[in-house]
C-alpha cells in the first residue's frame, strides 16, 4: 500500500486512470513494434511452389562513396567480377543523392509465416539485407540489385534456428551468416520520444553461458517516423524489388523476391534517421568497406512496412536470366 500511496503522490491522476493509461501506452508501443501482417499469397495456388513470408520490414538508403561501393559489388564474386562486370549506374534523378555517392540499402525484419510447397519454418525468423541497387552487369543497363550480405535468426537469440537457411541461401547466391539482433524478438523496439532502434551482428563465436562472445558489428539504425517521406511508395518499391544477382552455383543469374504492399495491414510509414555500417555490413568483413558512410553523421531515408514478400524461386532454386526476370517484376 506504501507504493500505491506514493504513485498517487506522484501522479495527479486517479490511480485507475494512471494504470489504463500506462498500460494503453504500452499496448500501442508493443502494437506498433510486433503487428505483424497475415501471409496470404502463400495460400494462393500459383504460389505454391515459390517462397513465401510476411515480412515486417524497416529500409533505409545509406549514402557510401563510389569508390567503396564499387569495390563492394565485387567481392561477392571473387575472381569472376571481371567476367560479371558488376558497374554502377547512373542513378535516377529523383533520389538526389549527394555527389559522389550511391545508395547502400539496407534492411532488417521479422518474418513470419515462412513456406513453400508443403515445407514450412516452424516459428519466425529474424532477418537483416544490405544490399546494393542501380547496378548494371555485362556492360548492360539494366538496373539490379547486387546483394551483399544477409545475417539471420531465429528469435530469442535462436541462432541454431539460422543455420540451415543460412546455408542454403549461400549455397545458391546469396550470402547469409548467423545474426544477432537487438531487439531478438521484434522487428525493432521503442526508446523513448517516438525513437526505434535496431542492431544486428555477425555472429562469430557465440557464448551464452559464461561471458562475452566474438561479433562483428553490421547494422544500427535509429529512426522516427516523418511525413510525408522524401520517396513515395511507389518509389521505394521500384528500389526494394529489383533483381538480386546471384553468386556461387548460380553465378550471373538473378532471383526476383518481390514485396507486396497492398494488404491493409502493411501499415506504411515513412522514416527518418541514422544507419551506422559496421564491417559485417560488406560482404568481406576484413575489408569493411562501408564503414565509411554518412549515414550515421546525416539523417537518411527509410520506410517501415509489413509486407507480403514472394521469393520467385523453387525448392531446388534455379536462378532466372536477368534481363528476363527484370522484365518480370511486379510492384
Amino acid at each position: 500500500m506504501g507504493i500505491i500511496k506514493k504513485l498517487h503522490s506522484i501522479f495527479p491522476v486517479k490511480m485507475g486512470e494512471f494504470i489504463y493509461l500506462t498500460l494503453l501506452a504500452l499496448a500501442a508501443a508493443f502494437n506498433v513494434i510486433q503487428a505483424q501482417c497475415p501471409n496470404e499469397l502463400g495460400s494462393r495456388p500459383y504460389n505454391f511452389n515459390y517462397r513465401t513470408m510476411s515480412s515486417n520490414t524497416t529500409w533505409f538508403l545509406v549514402p557510401v562513396p563510389k569508390s567503396a561501393v564499387q569495390q563492394a559489388i565485387r567481392e561477392p564474386f571473387f575472381l569472376l567480377a571481371d567476367l560479371l562486370q558488376p558497374t554502377l549506374l547512373t542513378l535516377p534523378a529523383w533520389l538526389d543523392f549527394p555527389p559522389n555517392t550511391h545508395p547502400v540499402l539496407v534492411n532488417s525484419a521479422f518474418c513470419n509465416d515462412i513456406r513453400q510447397e508443403n515445407y514450412k519454418i516452424d516459428g519466425p525468423l529474424l532477418a537483416a539485407n544490405n544490399m546494393v541497387p542501380f547496378v548494371g552487369i555485362n556492360g548492360r543497363s539494366t538496373p539490379l540489385t547486387v546483394p551483399l550480405a544477409t545475417h539471420i535468426a531465429g528469435v530469442n537469440s535462436n541462432f541454431v534456428a539460422g543455420g540451415i537457411p543460412a546455408l542454403v541461401a549461400t549455397l545458391f547466391g546469396i550470402n547469409t551468416r548467423v545474426g544477432a539482433f537487438l531487439p531478438n524478438n521484434a522487428a525493432y523496439r521503442a526508446v523513448g520520444d517516438g525513437t526505434y532502434s535496431v542492431n544486428t551482428k555477425k555472429v562469430v563465436l557465440p557464448n551464452p553461458i559464461t561471458g562475452p562472445g566474438i561479433y562483428h558489428e553490421a547494422t544500427d539504425f535509429r529512426f522516427s517516423s516523418v511525413a510525408p517521406g522524401k520517396y513515395s511508395l511507389e518509389q521505394w518499391k521500384s528500389m526494394i524489388n529489383l533483381p538480386y544477382v546471384l553468386n556461387s552455383v548460380l553465378f550471373g543469374k538473378c532471383q526476383r523476391n518481390t514485396y507486396f504492399f497492398n494488404d491493409s495491414a502493411a501499415d506504411v510509414e515513412f522514416r527518418a534517421g541514422s544507419v551506422d555500417l559496421g564491417p559485417a555490413a560488406s560482404f568481406n568483413t576484413w575489408t569493411g568497406v562501408l564503414v565509411g558512410s554518412y549515414g550515421g553523421v546525416q539523417p537518411v531515408q527509410g520506410i517501415s512496412a509489413c509486407a507480403q514478400l514472394v521469393g520467385f524461386d523453387r525448392l531446388v532454386a534455379q536462378g532466372e536470366d536477368c534481363e528476363v526476370a527484370a522484365g518480370k517484376v511486379e510492384n
